[in-house]
């Protein structure tokens, strides 16, 4: 289980990363940021329980 918490960790970590980062550019870029720090907040989420 903590291996799996730490997995999730990472990938919302990851996610919420992708989500700041200011070198995306073009239509998708908001969307793409946006789903990924939702997803991001789920991960941490999951990752608590």
């Amino acid at each position: 289980m903590r291996k799996i918490a730490e997995y999730l960790r990472t990938q919302a970590a990851a996610l919420n990363a992708m989500a700041d980062a200011d070198n995306l550019k073009g239509k998708y870029a908001e969307k793409l940021a946006e789903d990924a720090r939702g997803l991001g907040r789920k991960l941490d989420e999951a990752e608590d329980r």
